[in-house]
């Protein structure tokens, strides 16, 4: 019936290309409305060279017809989430929301330990280099101690000496 009426009342446009859409709006209620309101009329547009005024469906007729189920429900979503009322939606929102937070406190606390472990990790290289050095300097000092002296000048000995004064303090901290 949809396709007769497109093909009498516009055969210059084509053929009729929204059929997809008509039947997705064939069984809304506005448009029964408007299909018994044409039938009614028995007048199918201007192409009949009648009078159209008052035998045809305006805008506001139509618009005043029952709109669909699903359009008032939608509405209402939107005004429920305009005036701050809850819907299941803000409860699924709010459980992702806290899910999200517990991950990022997660996360959070995984970062903090890693900075905890590499905090232990550079101190643990520090004290790696003091023992080090110390051992070194311990080394240095046991061969200098263990040097035979007989064989030394006087000013030799005294460099000797100022030589292992000078390792003493570094070992026990005392630096010059």
């Amino acid at each position: 019936m949809a396709n007769k009426f497109y093909v009498e009342n516009y055969p210059n446009e084509g053929p009729f290309t929204v059929f997809h859409c008509w039947k997705v709006l064939r069984h809304e209620p506005k448009w029964h409305a408007v299909l018994e309101e044409l039938e009614k009329s028995k007048k199918r547009g201007l192409d009949d060279g009648g009078d159209s005024s008052g035998n045809t469906l305006s805008q506001e007729d139509i618009g005043e017809k029952e709109p669909p189920m699903w359009r008032n429900e939608a509405k209402k979503q939107r005004q429920c989430k305009g005036k701050g009322k809850a819907n299941d939606d803000d409860d699924s929102l709010h459980e992702d929301m806290k899910k999200y937070m517990d991950i990022q406190a997660a996360a959070s606390k995984q970062h903090e330990e890693f900075l905890e472990t590499q905090k232990h990790i550079s101190n643990a290289k520090v004290e790696a280099t003091r023992l080090r050095r110390e051992a070194v300097l311990t080394d240095s000092y046991q061969k200098m101690m263990s040097m035979d002296t007989s064989q030394m000048t006087d000013e030799m000995k005294a460099e000797h000496v100022m030589g292992l004064k000078m390792l003493w303090d570094k070992l026990l901290g005392n630096t010059i």
